[in-house]
Formats: C-alpha cells, sequence, structure tokens
C-alpha cells in the first residue's frame, strides 16, 4: 500500500494564519481604485460634479446649459402657442414645480420616489389651470377644450398612479444613482420633466388658450 501523505500542522496554521491570505474587501478595492488610476468617488452632497475626474467641471457646465436650453424652449413655444402672457405663465409653472420638489425635498433626502408622482401632477394642474384662466375670462367653455383637459386629467391620473406604485414597489430608480448627489445634474432631470410636461401638453394648452 501507498502511504497517504499529509500536509504537515505546522504547515497548515502557518498558511491559515498569514495575514496576507484573506485580503479585506475594503482594501482590495482601495488597491483596485489605485490600479485604475482614478480617485475614488466623493460621497455626500455637492452642488457640482465631484466624482474625482478631470472632465467634472465640463459636464457640470454641460448639465448648466442643458438647463438653461429647457427653459427657453419652453418659454419660446410657449410664448408663440399661447401668446406672451399665458404662454410664459404655463411654462413656468411647469418647470416651477419641478424646482420646488428637487431642492426642497428630491435632494435634501437623496430620494427620487415622487418624480414621476410630480411629472402627473403637473399634468392635472397645468390643464385645470389653463382651462380656468381661460374661462375666468371669456366667461365660456368649449366642449372641445372640455374634452381634451378630461382625457389629459384621465391619461395622468392613469400613468402616474402606476409608476408612483412601482416606485413605492422598488424603493428607488438605479438611473439617478449617479446623479442624485450633484445638484447640476439632478436639478437638470427634474427641469427637463418641466419641459416635457408643458411641451408633450402643448396642444391641450393651447386649445385651453
Amino acid at each position: 500500500r501507498t502511504a497517504r501523505k499529509e500536509r504537515p500542522a505546522t504547515e497548515a496554521s502557518a498558511m491559515d494564519s498569514s495575514p496576507d491570505s484573506t485580503p479585506t474587501t475594503a482594501s482590495a478595492m482601495e488597491s483596485a481604485s489605485l490600479s485604475s488610476g482614478k480617485e475614488p468617488a466623493a460621497r455626500g452632497r455637492h452642488f457640482f460634479l465631484a466624482t474625482g475626474d478631470p472632465s467634472d467641471g465640463l459636464y457640470s457646465a454641460v448639465w448648466i446649459l442643458v438647463t438653461i436650453a429647457f427653459c427657453g424652449l419652453s418659454a419660446g413655444l410657449g410664448g408663440a402657442t399661447n401668446g406672451w402672457e399665458l404662454g410664459l405663465y404655463a411654462p413656468l409653472f411647469s418647470h416651477a414645480v419641478q424646482w420646488l420638489v428637487c431642492t426642497l425635498h428630491a435632494f435634501p433626502y437623496q430620494t427620487e420616489v415622487y418624480y414621476d408622482l410630480t411629472g402627473s401632477i403637473t399634468y392635472a394642474l397645468l390643464a385645470v389651470g389653463t382651462l380656468s384662466i381661460t374661462a375666468g375670462r371669456t366667461r365660456s367653455v368649449h366642449a372641445r377644450q372640455l374634452v381634451a383637459t378630461a382625457f389629459v386629467l384621465v391619461w395622468c391620473t392613469r400613468l402616474g398612479s402606476f409608476l408612483f406604485q412601482r416606485i413605492r414597489r422598488d424603493s428607488k430608480d438605479g438611473r439617478f444613482d449617479s446623479l442624485k448627489p450633484y445638484f447640476v445634474a439632478f436639478f437638470g432631470t427634474w427641469n427637463i420633466q418641466g419641459a416635457w410636461c408643458f411641451l408633450t401638453g402643448l396642444a391641450v394648452w393651447a386649445a385651453n388658450a
């Protein structure tokens, strides 16, 4: 018979007790970060992008320009379609709702739970608001205005309730993870929603005007 060879106990204990045998997760991540040559991403809340990448300043400037561009787009199309009174009031309201929710709640609490719900509420307020202003001025409402407004209310209620239930179930939307810590980027996404709400409903706002 061939004698079975066993590893000496001293060798096994030496390997098991070696501090270098099982590196910790933190040290492994640090080593990977150093080997890639990138700085670890900054934590907390920041006004501008602070990921440690040299292009942070450029991307921050891009987000600021995008925010200004979408505000200008809403104002320009609103004024050209509905006149410079109601045409400026409606897009300003659409954007202002997003600005307030982002600044007072979403960014301080680092959450996007109410993102879609805020958009749906904005649609409803714009529909009812534009119709009410016109009714108050002309003392009359056309059936076309009532039908268009009703369709907007039904649609935003259905879609808004579905999206809100989904985010409540999932607790977050991963697409916002890389944007939430940086105000210019997170605010920019909310501002885009303000333009989206106004522009996609522009035909109804024009009919109500």
